[in-house]
This record gives C-alpha cells, sequence and structure tokens, in this order.
C-alpha cells in the first residue's frame, strides 16, 4: 500500500466525515479540556477518496461539540480497502505503548506545581497514585465489604484495611500533607490569551506558582469586598499599598 497526494488544509468541520462503524471508544470529554487548552496540535488524517476521517474521529467530536468551526487536515490519496488497516493500526499501536514511570512522574509533578495540570489528561488523584507508587508505597483499592460474606479471613481483611489507610497518607504526604483537586476554567479564546498573559505576569510578580496565584486573587478581592476580614499575609496586598 502507497499513500499518494497527501496535503494539509484548514477545513470546515461540517465537511468532515467520522469513519463509518469506527470501533474506538475515545474519551471526548477529555480531548475536549485539550483543545481548550492546548489547541489542535495534530491535524486529522482524511482520505480524499471517501472523505472519511481515519485518524481523529474523537476530536472531530470534541471540535463539533465545542462549536468550533474549523479544523487541520491532512489528507491523503489510499484505496478504500486499505482505510480500516489505518484505523486499526493506529489505535493498536497507541495501546501497546507504555510509560517510563519515574520520567512522567517527574513532568507530571513537574506540571502539577505549576497549576498546568489541564490539558494532559491526568487529573490530581493520578498523579497522586503515581508518586506513591514510585515512592514504593502500596496501591489498593478500596476496601468494601460485599453480599455473601468475605472471601479472606479477618487477619487478612485487617491487613487490607492497613494498606489502604497507608496508601492514604503516602498519597497526602507527597502532596505536601493534603490530596489535590482539579477546577477547569473555560474562557473564550479572545479572553484565554489575557488572561493567561495577566496570570504569568501576576505570578512574577507575586513570586507564586500560577495555582496560588489564582487562589490568592480570589481570596483577596472576597475579603476585601464581601467579607471585611482583609488577610494581611495575602502577598496581593502589598499592591494596594503603593510598593507595587
Amino acid at each position: 500500500m502507497s499513500i499518494e497526494n497527501m496535503r494539509f488544509e484548514t477545513v470546515n468541520v461540517k465537511d468532515l466525515k467520522e469513519f463509518p462503524d469506527n470501533p474506538r471508544i475515545g474519551d471526548v470529554e477529555e480531548i475536549k479540556k485539550s483543545l481548550v487548552a492546548n489547541g489542535q496540535y495534530k491535524p486529522l488524517i482524511v482520505n480524499t477518496q471517501t472523505g472519511h476521517v481515519l485518524t481523529g474521529n474523537h476530536t472531530l467530536k470534541a471540535l463539533k461539540e465545542l462549536n468550533i468551526e474549523e479544523a487541520y487536515v491532512n489528507y491523503i490519496d489510499i484505496d478504500p480497502s486499505n482505510e480500516k488497516k489505518i484505523v486499526l493500526v493506529d489505535n493498536k499501536l497507541t495501546d501497546n505503548s507504555t510509560y517510563d514511570s519515574q520520567a512522567l512522574g517527574d513532568i507530571l509533578q513537574e506540571l502539577m506545581d505549576d497549576g498546568e495540570l489541564i490539558g494532559t489528561g491526568f487529573v490530581a488523584d493520578e498523579v497522586d497514585d503515581l508518586i506513591a507508587t514510585l515512592g514504593e508505597a502500596p496501591i489498593v483499592t478500596e476496601f468494601e465489604k460485599f453480599e455473601g460474606g468475605y472471601a479472606l479471613d479477618d487477619e487478612e481483611i485487617e491487613k487490607l484495611k492497613d494498606n489502604y489507610i497507608s496508601t492514604e497518607v503516602a498519597n497526602k504526604e507527597a502532596r505536601g500533607g493534603e490530596r489535590l483537586r482539579d477546577v477547569m476554567l473555560h474562557y473564550p479564546e479572545s479572553k484565554y490569551e489575557s488572561f493567561v498573559e495577566m496570570l504569568g505576569s501576576l505570578a512574577e510578580k507575586l513570586d507564586q506558582k500560577k495555582t496560588d496565584t489564582v487562589f490568592l486573587a480570589v481570596e483577596f478581592f472576597y475579603k476585601t469586598h464581601f467579607d471585611g476580614k482583609e488577610d494581611p499575609q495575602n502577598p496581593l496586598k502589598r499592591f494596594f499599598n503603593g510598593s507595587s
């Protein structure tokens, strides 16, 4: 099989057709988060002979749900009989891949510390669990009782409970004492660029992480204008005392 006449275009999303009977079930919600955070960094692959999207069908779904009108597309010219092979191999090779856990943990921890986890496909709990694993803490799923009695004796059950508690403690210690939770913020593109620029600038001036800067700004505004209890330790306060 050879691929002929590859070309790159920007195409109206309405003109693209999903591959029929696609066996892959993708996480459209996570793809939407990635599109908001990163944009469409990888073009869809479309067969010129049929108009079918061969790779990126779930990205196409996400684009539609986000009401994004145009998509980046690489057109290829192949015989329709070979479409299924490309659809399958693109997914299977991804399934066959794995991670260097230490390298993955280092990258994710750095991104989470900087408040940049959204758009990676990972959530804070997953990072907690991975870091705990790298620290050799046992990973045990939450202990649950099932109808009809226990398959383990009392001593084994207690060990499982103790291991679960140890894992929870290790996860909290790995993240500085408490587990983290995600907050999603969605902005139109025109506001997104300004928000990122302002947040970066403010974080630099305050010498704070971006996540901490968002919290400090909201806390300062709320306590100053609604609660009436200003926090004298909030670094934003010095900017309103003429020392910016």
